[in-house]
């Protein structure tokens, strides 16, 4: 049969997909090389170096009395609470 320039076109798209393929890995292996470099000259925060330990630790967990609650002014569904955690105010 007769090759139409759209299904030639197919075709030259289908040999260069491994070619496509792997500019597209080379430019992620690049870019994540780069990102590392840069995070070792101090460049981008890791949060492995902000906080070394368990997660929950980061919690911050506070047991209170419920003094005071009321309709949130612009929401129907919402309310507002005032709670006693044993603070200054």
């Amino acid at each position: 049969g007769k090759v139409v320039p759209n299904q030639q076109n197919r075709a030259d798209k289908a040999g260069s997909g491994k070619e496509a393929y792997a500019k597209a890995v080379a430019a992620k292996k690049a870019k994540r090389e780069q990102a590392i470099k840069a995070s070792q000259k101090g460049k981008v925060a890791t949060v492995a170096s902000e906080h070394d330990g368990p997660d929950f630790v980061r919690l911050d967990l506070r047991v209170g009395k419920i003094v005071k609650v009321w309709e949130h002014p612009d929401a129907e569904r919402l309310f507002c609470e005032e709670i006693d955690v044993g603070e200054d105010q």
